[in-house]
């Protein structure tokens, strides 16, 4: 992790458009449209109901042991100056979401593991192809033992159970 970021900053990589995963340099493809839309969109519309009791980073970085890579969205604890000086970590990270246009299997097979392994206790995936919503709950290794699909009606994150999110929102983007 520490040469990563010594490659960053000596301006190695800095035009690269890659991301670190599992300790190796991976690039990433670049966002459709409808892939940016979407993410901005979801991360607007958590920021409305979350208030200041998360920070709703979009398309920013969090570091995991040996992977830094950027989630389209990703719900932290509001630590204000902290960020200055480091990424969130896993335990600062209530959930984190993927948007899938093109490339479903990526997210719901190796950034799940990745996140499961970190011990992100919830991952969703927005899958525009098939218009639904993964959820993905409890880490255990490289698993999660919760999985399950949502495509209509409210889900309830873990850390929030005081508060619903409309799934047919998060699909469409509207409103």
């Amino acid at each position: 992790m520490q040469r990563y970021h010594e490659a960053i900053e000596a301006g190695i990589i800095s035009d690269w458009n890659v991301e670190l995963i599992e300790g190796v340099i991976t690039p990433v493809s670049p966002e459709t449209p409808q892939h940016w839309y979407r993410g901005n969109k979801t991360a607007k519309y958590l920021e409305s109901i979350l208030g200041d009791r998360a920070e709703v980073r979009f398309n920013s970085p969090i570091t995991l042991s040996e992977t830094e890579r950027n989630p389209d969205v990703a719900i932290v604890h509001p630590l204000d100056t902290a960020y200055e000086q480091r990424h969130p970590g896993p335990k600062d990270i209530y959930w984190l979401i993927e948007v899938a246009v093109s490339q479903p299997p990526r997210d719901l097979k190796t950034k799940k593991a990745v996140y499961a392994k970190a011990g992100i206790k919830e991952y969703w995936v927005i899958d525009l192809k098939k218009w639904e919503l993964h959820v993905f709950r409890h880490p255990e290794g490289e698993h999660y033992t919760f999985e399950e699909i949502w495509d209509t009606e409210t889900i309830t994150p873990l850390e929030f159970p005081d508060i619903a999110i409309d799934v047919e929102r998060l699909l469409s983007g509207r409103k």
